[in-house]
């Protein structure tokens, strides 16, 4: 494995933890603020991701993709119905 590669592989992985982070912290505000379990977050990211995916294989520009890939889970958040609430005990 080149030094290149390696290098490549440890930017990949620290972006990954990152966002798993960014998650994982998500969770842990919105629970220790209101006693609340909230799973609408990976479902938010998987839209987001589901619509980079879409609109990148229909050739979209990526200043086009970043945009709405960050304003389709806001939307989808707003305009979601009520969900079903999981109080901790």
């Amino acid at each position: 494995m080149s030094s290149e590669q390696l290098l490549q592989d440890v930017v990949n992985a620290l972006a990954l933890g990152s966002s798993y982070a960014l998650l994982a912290l998500g969770l842990a505000v919105v629970f220790n603020i209101l006693r609340l379990i909230n799973f609408a977050h990976g479902e938010l990211l998987t839209l987001s991701g589901f619509s980079m995916y879409l609109l990148l294989s229909h050739d979209v520009p990526w200043a086009i993709v970043i945009p709405v890939a960050l304003l389709t889970p806001m939307i989808a958040a707003v305009r979601s119905p009520s969900r079903a609430v999981v109080r901790a005990a």
